[in-house]
């Protein structure tokens, strides 16, 4: 009799089910967070602009991207005002 068998089976069959249920299991890729994927966004449109001078208007819209990056939390909110400045400058400069 070995030592190192289970003293019943089904503590065999509980510890091959807890490693294969636990232990043996891919890890799960982490969704980015909203913060995130906002600076993601605003890094895409902040990259759109290679020029140094723009009119006044498109400066500014730039600055407000620099800024909010620089802040520690970025709200939907914040992006819904980004997203209403360039229908409006797209509509202004679509003309």
């Amino acid at each position: 009799m070995s030592i190192f068998r289970p003293k019943n089976r089904n503590q065999g069959i509980y510890w091959v089910r807890y490693y294969l249920d636990h232990v043996d299991k891919p890890r799960k890729q982490q969704k980015p967070s909203k913060q995130d994927e906002y600076r993601q966004t605003l890094l895409q449109m902040l990259n759109c602009f290679e020029n140094d001078t723009y009119p006044e208007d498109i400066a500014a819209y730039i600055q407000e991207i620099h800024r909010l990056l620089e802040l520690k939390r970025i709200t939907s909110k914040h992006m819904d005002n980004i997203n209403f400045t360039v229908n409006v400058l797209a509509n202004k400069y679509k003309e």
